[in-house]
């Protein structure tokens, strides 16, 4: 009997949700532009619409699916006043092995259409399951108990098992979405360094440190020069920019999935003071902490 012996790349990958949703939009309605911290996926299953994207207009009609990945920033543009309801499921969720997202590590195609697609109707009925078992257990998350000394308390068995399922459903939501992608993905995956791997690692578990090159090119025990060229190799981007972006991602993530203040909130991310977070973040988005933190709720 064959056993795995050597460790699979996948078995390193994180998954999370952070809603699954069964949007029903009529022809007035429109939002953005907007960008998330984490990848938004949407199946259109009904009417029509255009997206605006990256300064290009995207024309969405039922079959198609969409990715945006973390930073994208995206608006829907409003109908026309004959046009249909706009119905579409949206997944916003995340995906990450060895510090880089799974669409970029194989190459998603931004939009791709599967209309008549077999593998499309096992994929919307994955979808719908996860849209029921979402609502479960958000409906159960109000009900946990507030332990003010535990800021990750471990959950009841059936809470767990009920999450547990959740996250198994997101595997094979996965699974269905590379089946159908896989002719326009990428054959095998960027490679990363390990070195990188382990530094974008501490960065995201150290991020409230702020640490700079100097520092992180100790812990790799490279100089600075080198690990920027390692960096710049495997990602694209030096260490202080894959730094700069965790920060801004996390602060994205607590501004929509918490009530924390923006003085807590500055905290977390590595920022002394406020009011140099509000400037960093109003730089990078266009707008103000809290206007982002409205913005998504309007929706």
């Amino acid at each position: 009997m064959y056993v795995l012996q050597h460790g699979i790349a996948m078995d390193r990958l994180q998954q999370r949700i952070f809603w699954a949703r069964d949007m029903l939009k009529q022809p007035e309605f429109v939002f953005g532009p907007v960008t998330n911290p984490f990848t938004v996926c949407w199946l259109i299953v009904s009417g029509e619409r255009t997206i605006e994207t990256d300064d290009n207009e995207l024309d969405l009609k039922r079959g198609h699916l969409l990715f945006f990945t973390p930073g994208t920033k995206y608006r829907l543009l409003p109908g026309r006043p004959n046009d249909s309801d706009f119905h579409y499921y949206s997944l916003g969720y995340s995906a990450v092995l060895d510090s880089v997202d799974l669409c970029d590590l194989f190459a998603f195609p931004r939009l791709s259409f599967h209309a008549g697609n077999p593998e499309l109707q096992p994929l919307m009925l994955l979808w719908e399951q996860l849209l029921e078992r979402f609502e479960q257990i958000a409906e159960d998350a109000k009900d946990r108990p507030h332990l003010p000394h535990f800021p990750h308390p471990l959950e009841s068995a059936a809470f767990s098992c009920a999450y547990l399922s959740m996250k198994g459903l997101l595997t094979l939501w996965l699974s269905s979405v590379m089946g159908l992608l896989q002719p326009q993905l990428a054959e095998y995956p960027r490679q990363i360094d390990p070195r990188v791997a382990d530094i974008c690692r501490y960065i995201r578990e150290s991020v409230h440190l702020s640490p700079d090159l100097d520092s992180l090119a100790r812990k790799a025990h490279l100089s600075p020069g080198h690990l920027s060229h390692l960096f710049n190799q495997s990602l694209g981007m030096p260490p202080m920019e894959y730094l700069r972006r965790c920060r801004l991602q996390l602060a994205k993530e607590l501004l929509l999935n918490t009530s924390l203040s923006l003085k807590d909130i500055s905290l977390r991310i590595g920022f002394g003071e406020q009011s140099q977070f509000s400037r960093s973040f109003r730089a990078a988005e266009g707008i103000s902490p809290l206007q982002y933190r409205r913005q998504w709720k309007s929706y």
